[in-house]
């Protein structure tokens, strides 16, 4: 509701209150002139048919600067949404004005996208940064409503986690110096993600327990970052003691404040980029060397100790708690790895049809 009052001055101010919260204002000798005017304000407001006056001024690539400017994410996801943007949101919205950007159009650039060959999952990402601009633009009073609604875009269907054998694990640390070797044995057992091994202190584990304990990562550029990532990112979980073994030379007299991992002369964290050289340069060699090994990145390590894990028995329920999936429904992707994930069917076959269905896998013609 719209609200009148008297100023000391003897005029009359009617207050309205924008879609975004903000409030607009209109002052006038006449109590009338203010009350009719407040009247038509609303009725604009829910009909959807409000425009502030600074709308038909505001253009996309000035609102942009001011979003981002004003914008709070994680530096990882800045440096992200910063290369998205000039890809994808520039060329199709540059030198428009914000409220001449319609559902039409912005369906019509979801679809001039997909026929680009642009894929699902960065059509979504351009999509939904997009439209955060849009809402931005709703709360401030710049725009009555987003036009990124309704919006039909493409399906992404869920990528079935990639994984090694552990064989493969092995030819790609044989390629590796011992630190590095080191590593990738730690997350092909653990599950940790890369940025948890790189964050790791010494103080962190708990060699006579056998325990390692999660409390934050390093980022891909090096700098600690507490966690949660998720309330169950913060965890303790157990080592194989071979992997302990790799670890005791690299942590022998030093003080437990300091990062396990470090670089080669010891002075800095490592980087996510210098270390994926290393990475794929080990497996390229393990290629060349006639072994069949995939070029996954290294989170296909996490998968491995997941898949591992789940191909040999272990409930879900303590990969999750493995892993740090906030979601049973994440740890759900490595269900179809059980051993017993088909055991029901195949029964069931051999009831209804005993002398046509074989109990025993072929593996031959």
């Amino acid at each position: 509701m719209a609200s009148v009052r008297k100023l000391p001055s003897g005029k009359y101010q009617a207050t309205v209150r924008l879609p975004g919260g903000k409030r607009t204002t209109r002052t006038d000798p006449l109590k009338r002139v203010v009350v009719d005017w407040a009247r038509d304000e609303e009725t604009r407001i829910a009909r959807g048919e409000w425009r502030d006056q600074r709308s038909g001024r505001v253009f996309y690539d000035e609102w942009r600067d001011k979003w981002l400017a004003a914008r709070v994410v994680e530096p990882e996801t800045s440096r992200r949404d910063r290369w998205v943007i000039p890809m994808h949101l520039d060329p199709q919205w540059a030198g428009w004005r914000l409220h001449a950007v319609t559902r039409l159009e912005v369906q019509g650039w979801v679809k001039r996208m997909q026929a680009a060959d642009v894929g699902p999952h960065a059509i979504r990402h351009a999509y939904n940064l997009f439209a955060t601009m849009m809402n931005a633009a709703v709360d401030e009073g710049v725009l009555p409503a987003t036009p990124c609604r309704r919006i039909d875009l493409p399906a992404t269907p869920p990528k079935l986690p990639e994984w090694f054998t552990h064989e493969q694990v092995a030819a790609i640390a044989e390629r590796l110096p011992a630190r590095h070797a080191a590593a990738v044995w730690l997350m092909a057992w653990c599950g940790l993600r890369w940025g948890e091994m790189a964050g790791l202190r010494i103080g962190n584990i708990a060699f006579l327990r056998r325990r390692l304990s999660v409390v934050g990562v390093n980022t891909q550029n090096g700098r600690w970052k507490e966690y949660p990532k998720s309330s169950k990112s913060r965890r303790e979980i157990s080592v194989p003691p071979h992997v302990l073994e790799m670890l005791a030379p690299l942590v022998a007299d030093r003080p437990a404040e300091d990062l396990i991992f470090r670089t080669e002369r010891g002075e800095r964290p490592w980087s996510g980029a210098n270390w994926r050289v290393v990475w794929n340069r080990a497996i390229d060699e393990a290629r060349g060397d006639g072994i069949d090994v995939p070029r996954y990145t290294p989170h296909a390590l996490r998968h491995t100790a997941a898949s591992t894990l789940v191909q040999n028995g272990v409930p879900l329920y303590d990969v999750q708690a493995l892993l740090g999936h906030e979601s049973p429904q994440i740890t759900a992707r490595y269900s179809h790895l059980r051993p017993d994930a088909h055991g029901a069917v195949e029964a069931a076959w051999v009831k209804l049809a005993p002398h046509q269905t074989r109990t025993e896998p072929q593996t031959g013609p």
